[in-house]
């Protein structure tokens, strides 16, 4: 019983309770009051179960045997249906085996038999290679074969798409990397950082140390310019 069926049992014994009127208990399950009148009578006689519909739980007419669709999802099975979509497919399961399915059953079917991947079940993330030609996924690690290593490749990003046999391809530019999964390495290890010990203060210079100056010496240095002039510009000819 969902929560709509127990505001509706809960307004429905009210009404019989006569705690409201009958077009009271109409407008608040949005119903008409002879519908109200029907209701009540199959509460007195089937009690709570009154307000369950009674098509609940059983198949439809017109649902297909199970038999058409285990031969459906036998026949999409071959290689030569590998990467059909739900339309196509039942495009041809029409026209050459004539089994009558709309689209949709066709999807239900190939999603149960694992040949079709629901949009909300497809994975396809973009994951930056780092430079040691690895990219982590799923709390994995991969490795990028060394035949597929091309410029541009270290430090950028990479598309990752999971198919239908929950196999990994890992798409660069249009074209896909080969990559293996690296068993002895774990995504939680960080490298290693070396730590290195400060350096000693370098000790200041003491090349000038025996220079002497008299003070003619220094009056004569001072009057030395820090920078020559700039020449003057030469004018056109």
């Amino acid at each position: 019983m969902t929560q709509r069926d127990r505001d509706r049992l809960v307004a429905l014994k009210k009404a019989k309770k006569g705690l409201i009127t009958q077009r009271e208990g109409a407008a608040e399950i949005g119903q008409s009051e002879r519908h109200i009148r029907r209701l009540l009578l199959k509460l007195r006689a089937d009690g709570d179960a009154a307000v369950i519909h009674q098509l609940r739980g059983r198949p439809s007419n017109r649902k297909l045997d199970d038999k058409v669709k285990s031969t459906a999802i036998r026949i999409l099975s071959r290689k030569v249906y590998a990467g059909f979509g739900p339309t196509l497919a039942a495009e041809y399961l029409a026209d050459r085996h004539q089994i009558q399915a709309g689209r949709e059953t066709v999807r239900k079917w190939m999603i149960e038999g694992k040949l079709w991947r629901a949009k909300k079940q497809r994975i396809d993330k973009v994951h930056q290679v780092a430079n040691d030609y690895t990219i982590q996924f799923d709390n994995k690690i991969y490795q990028i074969a060394r035949t597929d290593v091309r410029a541009g490749l270290r430090g950028s990003q990479v598309r990752v798409e999971v198919r239908l046999d929950d196999s990994l391809a890992v798409r660069f530019r249009n074209h896909y990397l080969t990559i293996a999964e690296c068993h002895g390495r774990s995504p939680s290890e960080a490298p290693v950082k070396v730590v290195r010990k400060p350096s000693a203060p370098r000790p200041k210079s003491q090349w000038m140390k025996n220079f002497r100056f008299t003070s003619q010496e220094k009056t004569a240095l001072s009057v030395i310019p820090s920078a020559s002039p700039a020449s003057p510009a030469r004018g056109n000819r």
